[in-house]
C-alpha cells in the first residue's frame, strides 16, 4: 500500500481537557493519533519511552501498548484524540474499537489490512502546523455536519501526510550535513560541480540539488556560488591578497567570472567592497 492510497476512516475524534491516568497499560485496537495541544511528560509505548510537549503528534498503529505519564508539574493537559483506520474498507464499523489492558486484550479483535511503511511503527514528532486542521477535524466529527465523515477524513489525511513530510525534511537535513560540510571544505576547488558532488555521494545531480534547495532555499549550484562569495568576502577584508588570487582561492575559474558573480550577488565589485569594508569585521 502506498502513502497516497490512505483514506482514513475515523471512529472517534475529540479534544480532551484532562487525562485520566490509568494504573495499567492500554492496548489500542485501531490506529491512534494523540496531538498534545498543551502539556508535557513522557509516554511508554511498546517498551520505548517518548517525551512529549506542546504540539507533539503521537501516532500509534493498532496493537500498540502505551501508558501516558504527564509531568506532575503539568497544570493543563489538552489532547486531541483520533481513533481510525488508515483505509475505508471497514467503514461499517463506526464505533471506536477502544482499548483494553494487557490482561484483557484480544488479538483477534484487531483489524488487519496492508499499511504504508511510514505508518507501521510509532511516530513522535512536534508538528505545530497541523493543530488548526485537527481542531477542525474533531469539530466536524462532533457536530456531524453534512458529509462530516468525508471532511474529517480528508483533514486527517492531510495531517498525517504533514507529519511524514516533517519527518522526511529532518531526515534530509541529516543526510545533507556531510554534503554541505564537503562543500565548505572543498569550495576552493574550481572543478567542483553538481555532477562531481552528486557522484561522490551517490545521488542524481537534479535530486541532490532539489534536496539542498528544500533545506537552504538555494539550488546546489547557487549554494556553491553563494558559499564561494561568502568566503571571498572574508578574504577581501582580512588579507591583502590581489583579486585574482582571491578569485582562484575561492574556487572561481577566472578573475573575470569572479568579478561578474561578485557584483551580481553583492551589488559592487570586489575592489569596491574591499575599500568600503577593509577595516570592518566580516
Amino acid at each position: 500500500m502506498k502513502l497516497s492510497d490512505i483514506n482514513p476512516h475515523i471512529r472517534y475524534a475529540a479534544t480532551h481537557y484532562h487525562h485520566v491516568q490509568k494504573d495499567f497499560d492500554s492496548i489500542c485496537y485501531d490506529c491512534r493519533l494523540f496531538f498534545i495541544k498543551e502539556g508535557h511528560g513522557h509516554i511508554v509505548a511498546n517498551g520505548l519511552e517518548y517525551t512529549f510537549k506542546n504540539n507533539t503528534a503521537l501516532y500509534f498503529p493498532s496493537g500498540t501498548k502505551y501508558h501516558f505519564y504527564p509531568d506532575k508539574s503539568c497544570d493543563r493537559f489538552i489532547t486531541t484524540v483520533i481513533n481510525f483506520d488508515l483505509v475505508n474498507t471497514f467503514c461499517q464499523r463506526t464505533k471506536s474499537l477502544g482499548t483494553d489492558s494487557a490482561d484483557n486484550f484480544v488479538p483477534e479483535k484487531l483489524i488487519s489490512y496492508p499499511m504504508p511503511q511510514e505508518f507501521t511503527s510509532i511516530i513522535s514528532k512536534q508538528v505545530p502546523s497541523i493543530a488548526p486542521f485537527l481542531d477542525k477535524c474533531s469539530e466536524e466529527f462532533l457536530l456531524q455536519n453534512p458529509m462530516y465523515r468525508e471532511t474529517s477524513s480528508a483533514l486527517l489525511k492531510f495531517c498525517l501526510i504533514e507529519i511524514i513530510k516533517s519527518i522526511e525534511k529532518n531526515h534530509n537535513s541529516d543526510r545533507l550535513l556531510p554534503i554541505l560540510n564537503y562543500i565548505h571544505e572543498n569550495y576552493s576547488d574550481a572543478t567542483l560541480s553538481n555532477e562531481s558532488i552528486a557522484k561522490l555521494f551517490s545521488y542524481h545531480p537534479y535530486y541532490l540539488s532539489q534536496m539542498i534547495k528544500e533545506h537552504t532555499g538555494l539550488s546546489l549550484h547557487q549554494y556553491l556560488i553563494s558559499y564561494r562569495i561568502k568566503m571571498s568576502k572574508k578574504k577581501l577584508i582580512t588579507t591583502n591578497e590581489p583579486i585574482n588570487t582571491i578569485a582562484w582561492k575561492s574556487g572561481f575559474s577566472s578573475t573575470a567570472y569572479f568579478i561578474k558573480m561578485f557584483k551580481s550577488k553583492v551589488g559592487v565589485t570586489p575592489n569596491t567592497y574591499r575599500k568600503e569594508r577593509m577595516y570592518s569585521l566580516f
